[in-house]
């Protein structure tokens, strides 16, 4: 397909479904985070399979994987107008006033938490499916 002659169709995502919407608050992802991995290692504990706990690092490591993506990928799929004014701004001249603006300001720091706090997840999740089956679970004697 010819990228230059036809105008494409904006495409639609899963991700953007407005009953995953909830995901992508910080705070309720990383409370879904700390849950899954409670709850997780309670069960592996309860009936002695590591695995599960170790398993669910991949959950979480998804979880903060979305976080990460929302400020860019998603405000993409959202607004189209966006995301083509985005792509194509090769060059932008920096005003002295715009770092004592709020509306400028706020939004960027907003995303930097979402991001960071994204980042951390990821590392989590990777971290625990990776070594979460040698912790010991309650109860084994080990």
């Amino acid at each position: 397909m010819n990228q230059d002659s036809d105008l494409m169709e904006w495409p639609k995502f899963l991700l953007d479904h407005k009953k995953l919407q909830w995901i992508y608050d910080r705070d309720k992802a990383a409370l879904l985070s700390v849950v899954i991995l409670y709850y997780s290692y309670f069960y592996a504990s309860l009936l002695e399979l590591p695995s599960i706990f170790s398993s669910s690092g991949s959950i979480v490591s998804a979880i903060g994987l979305l976080l990460t993506l929302k400020h860019n990928f998603l405000s993409s799929v959202k607004n189209p107008e966006e995301a083509v004014a985005k792509h194509n701004q090769y060059g932008r001249t920096n005003s002295i006033f715009m770092m004592k603006m709020p509306s400028v300001v706020n939004p960027t720091i907003i995303a930097l938490k979402d991001e960071y706090v994204g980042i951390l997840l990821v590392l989590l999740g990777g971290i625990t499916n990776g070594y979460g089956g040698f912790l010991p679970l309650l109860g084994s004697g080990t």
